[in-house]
């Protein structure tokens, strides 16, 4: 089964929330929408407006893996199938722990960091994300109000900022192609 694991270092960095906008982009598509996995009793059902779908393609997942250990981000990686983003705050220290966890899994295997992409989530005092060269695929979320409510992620674009708009269709579309390529 093809997975896009979705995950963090660090707690808050936006992991359901990814998870819930990749599901909105998903749950309608002509070939049935991913598997919708995450903790038991946590708010990703929630937060991605529930899970009603009208088909389902076993084939494909979507899965809010939490927070990881870098152990577990490699043992994840090397289970075949598998795609991992992950979460970090747009911050100095965020961007440390992505450039952290990728110098360990460049260090194990290389080839390993095409099956990575650094998600890099803006943070309330924060203006622009910071994003560091890492050499692998990044893109950039920036801290929007709309995104931080409780509840479902809003389904209506003008909720949110015209640069928020355009990183959640980025976000979306890389979400879509990792799980179909």
């Amino acid at each position: 089964m093809r997975t896009l694991a979705i995950l963090s270092t660090t707690a808050g960095a936006g992991v359901t929330t990814l998870t819930a906008l990749a599901f909105a982009r998903t749950r309608h598509d002509l070939n049935g929408s991913p598997l919708l996995c995450g903790p038991a009793h946590g708010p990703l059902l929630n937060r991605a407006n529930g899970d009603e779908v009208t088909a389902l393609n076993p084939h494909i997942a979507l899965w809010d893996a939490g927070v990881r250990s870098t152990t577990e981000i490699l043992d994840l990686l090397t289970t075949r199938n598998v795609i991992v983003a992950i979460a970090v705050p747009a911050t100095p220290l965020g961007s440390a722990d992505a450039a952290r966890v990728t110098a360990a899994i460049s260090s194990t295997n290389p080839e390993l960091l095409e099956r990575v992409t650094i998600v890099h989530t803006g943070i309330y005092g924060y203006r622009r994300p910071r994003r560091t060269r890492m050499g692998i695929a990044s893109l950039a979320l920036p801290y929007d109000r709309a995104l931080t409510q409780p509840g479902g992620v809003p389904v209506d674009p003008r909720n949110y900022s015209r640069r928020t708009r355009t990183a959640i269709t980025a976000w979306q579309n890389y979400a879509s192609w990792a799980l179909r390529t």
